[in-house]
């Protein structure tokens, strides 16, 4: 979620994991990108939650884009992007108040959110930690513009204690998922990092 100096709010859906390559190494074209309903359903779940949350403050006015492939490293993604022009809809605040409504997405909670978030609580045996936060500047000019934001949600990261790294990675269950498929996401997910990790040494 971004706002920049001139008051232009902008979110993004993201969802629904497969390699930007094919098996022989080469780089898809994200305009020839195959997506399975499994995934076109998982992603579309995520941008019917963002706007949820412009309906829950009357928010009508906002630009919809997508969704397309998106590459972010070696993955690809489906994205939409959802735009707001905060002083057109006279709604300043809009970044803080959608924030608090987005965070945690249905992305890495499930939907519907607050049942979601109740079963993982009593299911998930493990603490996520810094998992599924957000985490960027805040009010912060660069470049002497203005001040403007810029937070992104944890949905791959990496905790380093010592010589010790954990990754962390998720994937989107739907009633569609086999969990074999699932892991390899999750296994996918985590090359990106475990390169950075190899780079170093």
């Amino acid at each position: 979620m971004s706002v920049n100096a001139k008051g232009i709010f902008q979110t993004t859906s993201l969802a629904g994991t497969q390699s930007s390559f094919h098996p022989d190494g080469t780089a898809k074209l994200p305009s020839k990108a195959m997506w399975s309903q499994k995934e076109i359903e998982e992603q579309a779940l995520v941008s019917r939650y963002i706007i949820e949350c412009f309906k829950k403050i009357r928010l009508r006015e906002y630009l919809e884009e997508g969704p397309k492939s998106i590459i972010a490293g070696n993955l690809m993604h489906l994205g939409t992007s959802f735009t707001v022009d905060t002083q057109a809809v006279r709604y300043p605040q809009l970044g803080t108040v959608m924030l608090r409504l987005l965070h945690p997405t249905s992305a890495v909670c499930g939907t519907p959110r607050d049942a979601a978030f109740a079963f993982i609580r009593q299911h998930e045996p493990h603490d996520r930690e810094l998992y599924s936060g957000f985490l960027g500047p805040v009010n912060i000019d660069t470049n002497n513009e203005g001040p403007s934001s810029s937070l992104f949600v944890h949905i791959r990261c990496m905790k380093l204690e010592g010589r010790l790294a954990t990754l962390y990675a998720g994937a989107g269950i739907t009633e569609d998922s086999e969990p074999e498929q699932e892991w390899q996401e999750t296994e996918m997910k985590c090359q990106t990092l475990l390169q950075i990790m190899n780079n170093v040494e």
